[in-house]
C-alpha cells in the first residue's frame, strides 16, 4: 500500500529520529521526482538505509538497489574474519561479494529466466560454477555471502 506524507514522516522520524539528518534527508526526497521510489514504503526504507551510511539518496531505482547491496556487504565485511584478511581486507571482501552477486544474478535473470533459486538446484549451481575468482573460491565467498 502506498505511503501518505503522514506515512513517509513516521517512517523517516522512526528511522532517522527527528533533527538536522532527518531534514535534509526529506529535502533530498523533495527533490527528486521519483515518487514510485516515495511511495513504496519497501524503497524509502532502502533510501533512508543508503542515505544513513553515504549521506545521498541514489535518483535511479538501479542505483538504490546497488548502493543497499553494497551496505549490507560492507557491514558484514566489517566484522572481519578469515576471508577478509586473506582478502587483504574488508574492501576487498566486499569487491569479492558484489562480483559474485553479480554473478548470481546474471545466471538467474539471464540464464534461468527466474528471479527465485535454490542453492541445491543442479542448474543454478552449474551457473554459479562459471564464477572466476582467484582471490576466493566460490565455496568460500559463497558460504561468506549466504551464511555470513
Amino acid at each position: 500500500q502506498p505511503l501518505d506524507e503522514g506515512g513517509r514522516q513516521k517512517l523517516v522520524e522512526h528511522q532517522l529520529g527527528r533533527g538536522a539528518r532527518a531534514d535534509l534527508f526529506v529535502e533530498c526526497l523533495k527533490s527528486m521526482d521519483v515518487p514510485d521510489m516515495v511511495r513504496s514504503p519497501f524503497l524509502l526504507s532502502l533510501l533512508v538505509n543508503v542515505f544513513k551510511e553515504k549521506g545521498e539518496i541514489p535518483r535511479r531505482r538501479n542505483e538504490l538497489y546497488r548502493e543497499q547491496a553494497l551496505c549490507v556487504l560492507r557491514r558484514a565485511a566489517a566484522r572481519g574474519g578469515a576471508l577478509a584478511q586473506s582478502l587483504g581486507g574488508a574492501d576487498e571482501l566486499v569487491k569479492v561479494g558484489f562480483e559474485f552477486l553479480e554473478c548470481l544474478a546474471f545466471v538467474c535473470h539471464m540464464d534461468l529466466k527466474t528471479r527465485d533459486f535454490s542453492l541445491g538446484d543442479e542448474d543454478f549451481r552449474a551457473g554459479l560454477a562459471r564464477w572466476q575468482n582467484t582471490r576466493a573460491s566460490l565455496g568460500e565467498i559463497e558460504a561468506w555471502v549466504f551464511e555470513g
